[in-house]
């Protein structure tokens, strides 16, 4: 597996990805409709907030951040980029629906 570097630095696995490798990413909304089938879901979130591309660059900005934390804490501005749905994992909550049988 080679490992490539795009045009913006970034660190990327070359055209030949393993199998193993998840081709379609999920978003939160994908990620709940995949689990509601099986689950209700209570909660969900992400953490690690992180990504230097697009709108997600300026909200990530090191510069932007630093301003803000005069303001407010650099801990609540994380933890509001993860509600958000900012972070590079998305983690759900989720109750097995009566009458689910267990697999």
């Amino acid at each position: 597996m080679d490992r490539v570097r795009d045009s913006d630095g970034l660190v990327g696995v070359g055209a030949d990805d393993p199998e193993d490798h998840i081709r379609k990413w999920l978003d939160t909304k994908g990620l709940k409709r995949l689990l509601e089938t099986d689950f209700a879901v209570v909660s969900s979130t992400s953490v690690i907030p992180m990504g230097r591309r697009g709108w997600v660059r300026l909200i990530n900005s090191y510069k932007l951040n630093r301003v803000a934390s005069w303001l407010v804490p650099r801990s609540r501005l994380d933890a509001l980029k993860e509600r958000m749905g900012l972070g590079y994992s998305i983690i759900a909550i989720g109750r097995r629906k009566l009458g689910q049988r267990k697999s």
